[in-house]
């Protein structure tokens, strides 16, 4: 039989660690894509969320050749509907562009970074990261 003692000793363990961690996210994985001088959009690894509609994705994209625009895309993929975009952003420079925080919507479903630009001699690369709390 567990003491009075024991079991608020539990109770505020218990109290303690769930206060720590609201705020803590998860990383589930990581879809990158590189773009190449020959084609105008990639597509990136998938990574699947299980379960929550809680998700959280961390999107970033620069251009490997000054002054050309890059877009990357965080793409939602479910079944019997096309693949949508839920965020995005684009940068002109080397410095990486970022989109951080937004909600991944939908639950058992799976995302993935599309990198594209316009013009076909265009170079750089782009990251989805998934985060779940």
């Amino acid at each position: 039989m567990i003491s009075l003692k024991k079991l608020l000793c539990i109770s505020a363990m218990c109290v303690v660690t769930l206060g720590v961690t609201v705020n803590a996210r998860t990383l589930v994985g990581t879809s990158t894509a590189t773009l190449s001088n020959t084609e105008y959009n990639v597509k990136g690894s998938y990574v699947a969320v299980w379960g929550t509609t809680d998700g959280e994705g961390d999107l970033k994209v620069r251009s490997t050749v000054q002054g050309q625009s890059v877009k990357a895309e965080a793409m939602a993929v479910r079944e019997l509907w096309p693949d949508n975009a839920i965020a995005s952003c684009s940068s002109s420079s080397s410095t990486y562009v970022t989109n951080n925080g937004f909600n991944l919507p939908y639950a058992n479903n799976g995302y993935y970074v599309k990198v594209s630009s316009t013009k076909k001699a265009t170079t750089g690369d782009g990251e989805l990261k998934v985060y779940v709390p």
